[in-house]
């Protein structure tokens, strides 16, 4: 994995602060994605709600986000407990936390309400954007045209799907590995 971005789509609540969300990888690699942040106005209006280490902003303690939001991961208050069967939030602040794993496997959503008063759901699911790299071999010996050094050619792929609304994982499984003698594969998947 080189790049994940996690979108919440049409999440619904009264006060954004009171949600803790939390992304798990199949390794169990964690990274609390909101913690006391996104403002409470008690309208609950949907909000596709984007989290991306490259977005421009990150949501505050005192405003709602618009209907569409791009933010980077912030986590207000470490420490806030998600219960089991989650796990222990790791420390990580970014999501470049996920960068080198292996993305087989079941990758979970926790969302955590830690107050009481307030209600919400996620009309539409969620949705996980993985960006993996893969490194291209050649079997005979290349040689640069202009004297350079020799090049390396990487392939990428973008995988996306939507999770299931009911909260469950969504499961990735990478394409089948390159033939031997040095192939690439690359791909674009959803479930």
């Amino acid at each position: 994995v080189t790049r994940v971005r996690v979108t919440l789509n049409g999440i619904i609540h009264t006060c954004f602060n009171d949600l803790d969300i939390m992304l798990v990888a199949p390794s169990g690699q964690s990274l609390v994605l909101m913690s006391d942040v996104g403002g409470c106005n008690g309208i609950g209006n949907a909000t596709n709600l984007t989290f991306d280490d490259l977005a421009p902003a990150t949501l505050s303690p005192a405003s709602t986000p618009p209907t569409a939001f791009s933010s980077r991961p912030v986590n207000n208050a470490p420490g806030d407990p998600f219960p089991a069967p989650a796990p222990v939030p790791s420390g990580a602040t970014n999501l470049s936390a996920f960068q080198g794993i292996d993305p087989n496997g079941d990758w979970k959503l926790y969302i955590v309400d830690d107050q009481t008063g307030d209600m919400g759901s996620m009309r539409d699911g969620w949705t996980l954007d993985l960006v993996t790299t893969t490194q291209v071999c050649n079997t005979s010996p290349m040689t640069p045209s202009s004297g350079g050094a020799a090049a390396r050619l990487r392939t990428s792929s973008l995988t996306s799907w939507p999770a299931h609304a009911d909260g469950s994982a969504a499961r990735w499984r990478a394409p089948s590995a390159p033939p031997s003698g040095c192939a690439a594969t690359a791909s674009r998947s959803s479930i």
